[in-house]
């Protein structure tokens, strides 16, 4: 495994950083080609072929030549051709409901990795995996205010940017629907505010036949954060480096890691970016856990309280019966300590407490 840039970790430890799921995290999870776009458009041919009427002679082999090409072009009216033949949402819900929301985890180590960061998650996926294993619910594109609310913290979900499967309507498919994202003033808005403020992490991003989606996506994204100057970084094998820093030679403001040679190897990765601290969810329940009733000493008896229970009186040992001598702490070592502990926990403890007033 490579070692994550401290940069990068910086930015997580701050919670300065917002995750984008890729479709190679849920094929990762599942094993499955359907979690894939290729994949998906392959099992869309094989559902009109079952479900559809009256198609014309040697319709699914064109549109299989057309998958089997891997031009994005040739790709993108293939899921044209599919959306077209299906003909409505009840066909497209079915469909996505046969396919993607019958996955199931079998390799849960990526998705736990991201769960573990805590950090605010978009995806490019149809499927609830990540809603799995964060329990949070999902939020599609089209739901603006839920969109914002998630990215700002003040409620839990994951984004999905190209739609969920359980809402036909929000499915980013074909031309028309990917184009319905690309002029939505929110989207671009949204994104860009994410991006001045934010790293976006994008995982699970291959490339070719992989994820031939995100190739227009990619340009979209170049497009909407051409200007941002923060820091944002793509997560790839180290075999696929050379040529995606080459893909990726115009995107400046984007900067490509590799995390090591096999996908096992990701989730390891993602786990070295936790922050070493127990942060401010420790903090938290440090400040808000009620003060122990009872010490333990070794000469009192146990004593019975009013409600029943046990306890015994608490004593004080001086500090030096504990820490004798040198390893004694001195005021300005003390002052020290509580002074980088302060500069540590106080932002987000005032941040969480001005939310809590705000709700």
């Amino acid at each position: 495994m490579n070692e994550a840039p401290d940069d990068l970790k910086q930015r997580v430890a701050k919670r300065r950083a917002v995750l984008l799921v890729g479709a190679g995290v849920s094929a990762r999870a599942t094993g499955n080609r359907v979690a894939l776009w290729t994949g998906l458009l392959e099992d869309g041919v094989s559902f009109c072929e079952e479900n559809v009427n009256a198609l014309p002679g040697g319709w699914g082999d064109r549109v299989r030549a057309d998958i089997a090409s891997g031009d994005p072009d040739d790709l993108l009216i293939a899921a044209e051709k599919i959306t077209r033949k299906l003909g409505s949402s009840a066909n497209l819900l079915r469909w996505l409901r046969d396919t993607i929301g019958k996955l199931e985890v079998t390799t849960r180590d990526v998705l736990d990795a991201i769960a573990a960061l805590d950090l605010p998650i978009m995806t490019t996926n149809y499927d609830r995996l990540l809603e799995a294993v964060t329990d949070r619910p999902p939020v599609h594109w089209r739901e603006e205010d839920k969109v914002q609310r998630v990215l700002a913290e003040d409620e839990p979900g994951i984004i999905h940017l190209h739609g969920w499967y359980e809402n036909p309507e929000s499915i980013v498919l074909d031309i028309r629907s990917y184009e319905r994202v690309v002029n939505s003033k929110f989207m671009r808005t949204t994104l860009q505010s994410t991006a001045f403020f934010n790293s976006i992490v994008f995982i699970g991003f291959g490339s070719g036949l992989d994820d031939p989606n995100f190739s227009r996506f990619r340009l979209w994204i170049r497009d909407v954060l051409s200007q941002t100057t923060t820091r944002h970084y793509r997560l790839c094998r180290s075999q696929d480096l050379e040529r995606l820093v080459s893909e990726h030679e115009a995107d400046k403001f984007l900067r490509v890691l590799a995390f090591g040679t096999g996908d096992d190897e990701l989730a390891t990765y993602l786990r070295s970016l936790a922050p070493g601290d127990p942060g401010l969810g420790a903090a938290l329940h440090s400040a808000q856990a009620p003060p122990p009733i009872a010490g333990v000493a070794d000469s009192p008896p146990a004593s019975l309280m009013a409600n029943g229970e046990r306890t015994r009186s608490l004593s004080t040992v001086p500090v030096a019966q504990v820490l004798p001598g040198s390893a004694q702490p001195s005021y300005d070592e003390a002052s020290t300590a509580q002074r980088e502990a302060a500069e540590q926990h106080a932002p987000k403890l005032m941040e969480a407490y001005r939310r809590t007033r705000r709700e």
